[in-house]
């Protein structure tokens, strides 16, 4: 591969995230971009590397962009889905989580991503659900079971005390 097609820039750039220099990573995928605009893989990993460097709205841009040209990304839906978490967006992450599960249904961190969301907006009957779907993938998660445990409680007491209020409103 000459060093001056996109895809090389783009492997380079990788190169360069995981030692840890994301400035060089940057100028890489520029110059990819600069040759292949339309190219998801670089918008995704322009996202990345924006996300890193704390530059959440650039990074959304290009998450999206990348959408745009591949709707049924499984990556960038993932991507996208765990910056609006970041930023507690959490019906933005769902959306994207599903889409990312809905594409490929074997990412593990996808599942446990949007269970974390639905947590965190109060829906845990389908967080257990997606927990469950999880399990039934077969692949160990470090304190998955200890997770599914803990929300059979909490939709426990929160039937309890749903029960509860109903009782008092009818007296």
């Amino acid at each position: 591969m000459e060093p001056s097609h996109y895809k090389a820039k783009v492997n380079l750039g990788i190169i360069y995230e995981k030692l840890g220099n994301g400035k060089k990573a940057l100028t890489q995928y520029e110059d990819a971009i600069r040759d292949n605009p339309r190219e998801p893989r670089i918008l995704q990993n322009m996202g990345i590397n924006m996300k890193r460097a704390g530059k959440f709205n650039d990074a959304l841009n290009y998450y999206r962009s990348a959408i745009d040209l591949d709707p049924v990304n499984s990556i960038v839906h993932y991507n996208t889905g765990i910056l609006h978490n970041i930023r507690s967006e959490y019906p933005e992450a769902i959306d994207h989580l599903e889409k990312s599960i809905e594409n490929s249904q074997d990412n593990v961190y996808a599942y446990l991503a949007l269970g974390d969301a639905l947590e965190r907006q109060k829906e845990h009957k389908k967080a257990l659900t997606v927990y469950k779907d999880l399990m039934g993938l077969g692949t160990k998660v470090h304190g998955l079971k200890e997770r599914i445990q803990y929300l059979e409680g909490v939709i426990a007491t929160e039937a309890k005390q749903q029960n509860a209020k109903t009782e008092r409103e009818k007296v």
